[in-house]
């Protein structure tokens, strides 16, 4: 393959767009040999690819007595530094248990000094310090693993294209939780996130359009359906209001009420038309206050649904009328 052509193969993962260097079959043509570690075009056989990474375990079941081994250590994580492959000294080790070194302060001296020069640059210091925080916050917001995982790849990223130097290390690994939630589905509301990480809300949207810019990501608009559980929660509001109002946001989008309209406010006239609708007494300041927009906001996106789901309305209040 000629230097200037683009691998097909990135990752040890076949692109969705790739082709036979040789004979132009597309990836449908090519098969993995684990055994090999290659990628081989079925038509032609010239091998795509024979770096491919083999993520299975690290041993081989012989029988029966052998099939409930684990892989050797933890898996790789993004959360730990250097993706959790290194080694530790301990007290604990075979050298020292066996009498190998005799000298307790000396394991102790080695111990301290291996310590040391894992965290040694201050770009492994502020790999650190990122983790600590993101450890202390995700309680706060509920974060899954999966969210923290990706948070922490693309501060990694940061770091290796020195988008950090010279920035606070709080508002970037924020920018990057708020990214990492857009991006995977589980969208919080960008007031809570400040406050989770005591920052401003100004500062937190310059982080995450920094990163956003410099990384080519584009994330798309949030479902406003995704607010309407937190928002419920908050208010402490019977399942059923949380069930209407995610009916309203769906017939809001079949009419296309919400292009262009902001989806934690029209979340939150969601829910105020779903109270409404079922006789649950609350105030558009409270909404407003709990979903972090204006009493304005939320009062114009609601007058937007009750005005575009006149009969969708009375459908509902049919079906929740007292019989």
């Amino acid at each position: 393959m000629s230097g200037g052509e683009e691998s097909p193969v990135e990752g040890g993962i076949v692109k969705e767009s790739s082709r036979c260097p040789y004979c132009g079959a597309d990836r449908r043509n090519f098969f993995r040999n684990d055994k090999e570690g290659k990628i081989i075009c079925s038509k032609c056989g010239t091998v795509v690819n024979d770096k491919i990474i083999d993520s299975g375990p690290e041993y081989r079941v012989f029988g029966s007595e052998d099939s409930g081994k684990i892989r050797v250590g933890p898996p790789i994580s993004s959360k730990v530094l250097d993706l959790g492959i290194n080694t530790i000294i301990s007290v604990n080790s075979s050298e020292y248990s066996k009498g190998k070194i005799k000298d307790p302060l000396l394991v102790q001296r080695l111990k301290k000094m291996d310590s040391r020069t894992k965290v040694y640059t201050s770009r492994r210091r502020n790999f650190v310090k990122a983790s600590q925080v993101l450890d202390e916050v995700s309680p706060i917001l509920t974060l899954p693993n999966y969210i923290k995982e990706e948070a922490m790849k693309l501060y990694s990223f940061a770091l290796e294209k020195d988008l950090i130097k010279g920035r606070s290390v709080v508002p970037m690994i924020a920018g990057a939780v708020y990214i990492a939630c857009r991006k995977l589905g589980v969208p919080r509301p960008l007031r809570d996130i400040s406050d989770a990480f005591a920052i401003k809300e100004k500062e937190l949207g310059k982080s995450a359009r920094l990163l956003m810019r410099k990384m080519d990501i584009k994330i798309l608009p949030a479902d406003p359906a995704s607010y309407i559980p937190s928002l419920c929660a908050k208010l402490r509001l019977p399942a059923r209001v949380e069930t209407v109002a995610i009916k309203i946001i769906q017939e809001a989008k079949k009419k296309r009420l919400a292009i262009g309209k902001d989806p934690i406010g029209t979340s939150a006239a969601a829910v105020y038309l779903s109270c409404r609708l079922l006789k649950e007494r609350r105030t558009q300041r409270s909404l407003a206050e709990y979903a972090g927009v204006t009493e304005v906001t939320v009062r114009n996106r609601y007058k937007n649904l009750k005005k575009g789901l006149k009969e969708f309305i009375e459908d509902v209040r049919k079906e929740y009328s007292p019989k």
